[in-house]
């Protein structure tokens, strides 16, 4: 975001190398493999141009991504978003992207590819990460101000149920083939599982080794110990980075 330079890396040779990024002010991107088109959200005043505001998105296809031609590009705006911060494609619902601001905003985004509309709705300010169940028509986010996790329901896109998770909830992640939800703790140094009908605890895993609160305590509020989760759902496995 700060040096508004994009990078690809080839998984085989484990090399990268830059591209051409024509695009000033990308703030999140996704990719659907199904169509192969590359995601970026971009903030509409990035440019400067009289007026502006909101979010921008572009789909694009992988091979003129990865050449930098972002000419033919497909660009969506999203009014209710000044700065995305994560794009979510759900391999169950590929015509549509949900999007999230920062951590003061109050948006959850669904955008239709088809149509170029947009749904919104409204969640208290705090929100630390979102995840996306679309087979069975639920969303997830992370309240890191209120403690919280929040289920959504994407069929009325109307906030359901609210439950309580301490140790500051930052990453979260769906578990769609075990009817589950993923939370990493930033403060608690804890994986927490959610059962996905009501939000109730199924498990909590220790993670992170260092228990010293009075040293350690700071550093976790401010850059969070659980720093990124992932599922896999072919291999029913949870992948957490963890900062310790």
């Amino acid at each position: 975001m700060d040096s508004r330079r994009a990078f690809v890396i080839d998984e085989e040779a484990l090399a990268a190398h830059e591209l051409r990024d024509d695009v000033n002010g990308v703030t999140a991107t996704g990719y659907d493999a199904a169509s192969r088109r590359v995601f970026l959200a971009r903030r509409a005043d990035s440019d400067g141009g009289p007026g502006s505001s909101g979010t921008e998105v572009l789909a694009v296809g992988v091979d003129d991504y990865l050449r930098g031609e972002l000419a033919g590009a497909r660009r969506y705006p999203v009014a209710a978003i000044s700065g995305a911060t994560e794009i979510h494609v759900d391999a169950a619902a590929p015509e549509r992207l949900y999007l999230r601001g920062g951590t003061w905003s109050r948006a959850i985004v669904e955008l239709d590819l088809g149509s170029g509309a947009s749904r919104t709705v409204d969640v208290p300010t705090g929100v630390s990460g979102l995840a996306i169940d679309a087979r069975h028509g639920r969303a997830y986010v992370t309240n890191g101000v209120r403690g919280s996790v929040l289920a959504i329901d994407l069929e009325r896109f109307a906030v359901e149920r609210e439950t309580w998770v301490s140790g500051l909830p930052g990453p979260i992640a769906a578990l769609p083939a075990v009817r589950g939800v993923a939370v990493g703790t930033r403060a608690g140094g804890e994986l927490v599982v959610l059962d996905e009908a009501d939000l109730g605890l199924r498990a909590r895993l220790l993670t992170c080794a260092e228990r010293d609160p009075l040293v350690r305590l700071g550093e976790a509020i401010l850059m969070g110990k659980a720093r990124d989760l992932d599922w896999d759902d072919r291999g029913r496995s949870v992948f957490f980075a963890d900062g310790c």
